[in-house]
């Protein structure tokens, strides 16, 4: 499946310091793809220490 990128593609964020072992992206992007929802599921590496300063300069629909 190829993953729609667009200047409307939501962007949704796993944050996590590490974040490096995270694998639902993949699978979560597709599922939301296949459904018809552009949008995608990135995984975002933040320190708890720069943590409110990323929130507030983020651009995320949604964020776990």
């Amino acid at each position: 499946m190829n993953v729609q990128l667009d200047g409307a593609t939501r962007l949704f964020g796993i944050i996590g310091d590490p974040v490096a072992q995270v694998q639902s992206p993949a699978g979560l992007t597709r599922a939301m793809q296949a459904r018809g929802c552009n949008a995608v599921l990135v995984p975002l590496h933040v320190a708890a220490t720069d943590l409110a300063d990323f929130l507030l300069g983020a651009s995320l629909r949604g964020a776990s």
